[in-house]
Formats: C-alpha cells, structure tokens, sequence
C-alpha cells in the first residue's frame, strides 16, 4: 500500500512537471504537440526584435521569433529563427520577412510577406529566407527631429540678435544707418531720374540710327543696278588688266629698275660725267672756283662799268667807229 502511494506521488510529480513545461511553452506561444516550421532570417541589424516577438502575415500572427543571435558566418549579422505555427502553411521560395513597426507604442514584429504561389516552389523547414529592416515611424522622425533643432536654434539665435537690438548703443547706430539708407534711395531715384532722361536720349538716338540705316538699306536697293555696272566693269577692268599683258609690263618694269641702280652705282663708283662731278674733288674744287671768280667778275663789272666799257656821248668817232671797247682788267 505504502508503495502504491509512492507510485502515484511520482506520476503526479511527473505530470505536474510536464504541465510546467507545457504551460510555459504555451505562454512563449510554443506547442510541444506540433512540430512547426522554422526559418532562418538574416537581418543587417534588429533594433526593438526580442524573442517572442510575433509573426503577422496579412494581420494574422501566425508564429513568433524563437531566436536570435550572431550569424555564423562573422560578418556582424544577426541570425533570427522564425517559427510558424502551421506546419502545413506553404511560402513560396520568394517571400521575405519584413522587420517593422506598426505604431510608437508597439513593439517590433516580423511580417511576413508571401511570394508569388503560382510559382509552385516553396520553402522547406530551416530554409535561408530574406528578411527586409524597414525604420519606425520614431526612426522617420530623426531627420526631422534634427531639422527642428536646427529651427530653434535659429530661433534662438534670432532672440539673441532681437535683444542685442533692444540695446540703446545699438538702436541709436541702426537710426543712422536707416538715415544712410534712406539718402541711398534719395540719390538712387535721382540716378533713376536722369536714366530715364538719357534713355529716352538714347532711344531718339537709336531711332535715328535707325531710320538711317532703314535709308541707305533703301539706297542701296534702289542702286542695286548700277552696284551690279559697277561690279560688271571692275570685272571688266580686271580682265582689261589681265589681257595686257601685264607681268610682261612689270618685268619691264623691274628691267629698267635694274637699269637705274646699275646707272646709280657707276655714278657712287665715280665712273662718267656725273660719277667724277660727285666723286673727283679737285674737278668740285675747280668749278667751285671758277664760279666764284664769275661772281667776283659779274660785281665788278656792275659796280665799275667804265673800266671795261667806253661810251661817246658827242658822237665822236673814235678809231672803232662807235664801238663799245672793253679794257683789260
């Protein structure tokens, strides 16, 4: 009796046990009765994902994270273990687990997203599947969180400038510059003034401008016949030109240059009439003189004309007969 007793105390013992058990894999959402399916997830990061964390496909949890650690293959990513609680649910070999957030009280939750079914290729129990980290709606709002910061610390700043204006020092700088200022627009609409007055100047200008090359686009019209004669007989001229010979004319030309330089050196070199007038000194000397006693000859004649002409006033004949007689000098 005393053994029976032990007997059943041991089976109690056993079945409480095997209610703890069940009872806790129960409350971590695990059925010790059902074998489930079971993926690997690997994720680049896993901010907020605990285990437990549900599976959702289409609002529906269908599994749960049963664990999490560092993928094999050192790399810094991390390794889920998705389990399905349906053995017989069927995801095709496309289908991702996304990581993601419904709302800024909920925590993180895995969902998954079937892929295309009509592939008919589905994915077996430990099966790699791609799993996709999408931000929070409190990740979204970092950026805009900086902007906001940013924003009042203009603002703060533009308090600042506001409160260094309410000074008196400052206040009193800001009325002379306004004064500045305000000369500035005086002298500025009087340059405005005067623009005005020099374009309407210049457009008179460029009217005329205008109206004139208007007139010679219309002389130039009118004359477009005698602008043709004119181009007609420069041509002819040109042909005229052409037909007299004309490189025949130059290469006579440059002959009878040739000619006049060779003149030109025999005159340098002393060599003719004009060649020893230019190059024999004694012959200048010689004619120099002469003319020099010319000269002395001409003013004395003219100042003493008695000495070498004799005139009867009376009509005397002397033995001559009315002669002029020059004396010897």
């Amino acid at each position: 009796m005393k053994f029976r007793k032990e007997i059943i105390l041991g089976v109690v013992v056993l079945l409480t046990a095997a209610a703890s058990i069940w009872g806790i894999n129960f409350l971590k959402g695990n059925d010790v009765f059902t074998k489930e399916l079971v993926f690997n997830v690997v994720y680049d990061r896993v901010d907020g994902l605990v285990e437990t964390s549900p599976v959702f496909l289409n609002g529906l949890k269908v599994g749960q994270v049963k664990e999490i650690a560092l993928a094999p293959d050192n790399t810094g990513r991390i390794l889920v273990k998705v389990m399905l609680f349906d053995r017989n649910l069927q995801v095709p070999y496309n289908s991702i687990f996304k990581l993601t957030s419904n709302s800024v009280l909920e925590p993180k939750n895995l969902q998954l997203v079937l892929g295309d079914v009509k592939s008919g290729k589905f994915l077996k129990s430990e099966d790699e599947v791609v799993g996709i980290y999408e931000q929070g709606l409190m990740e979204k709002f970092d950026p805009l969180e900086k902007k906001v910061e940013a924003v009042i610390d203009n603002v703060n700043k533009i308090l600042d400038g506001v409160k260094t204006i309410l000074d008196p020092k400052v206040q009193e700088g800001l009325k002379r510059t306004l004064e500045n200022l305000d000369k500035t627009m005086t002298n500025l609409e009087k340059t405005s003034e005067t623009l005005d007055v020099t374009m309407v100047d210049a457009n008179l200008r460029l009217k005329k401008i205008l109206s004139n090359v208007e007139n010679l686009t219309t002389t130039l019209d009118n004359s477009k016949g005698k602008i043709t004669n004119l181009l007609d007989n420069l041509s002819s001229v040109s042909d005229s030109l052409k037909a007299a010979h004309l490189k025949t004319t130059i290469n006579n030309a440059s002959a009878a240059i040739d000619q006049l330089n060779a003149t030109l050196t025999q005159i340098n070199s002393g060599q003719g009439t004009l060649g020893k007038l230019l190059k024999d000194e004694k012959l200048y000397n010689d004619l120099d003189k002469l003319a020099l006693d010319l000269d002395t000859l001409l003013n004395d004649v003219k100042d003493h004309p008695s000495r070498y002409v004799k005139i009867s006033v009376f009509g005397g004949k002397n033995e001559e007969g009315h002669k002029l007689q020059l004396n010897d000098k």
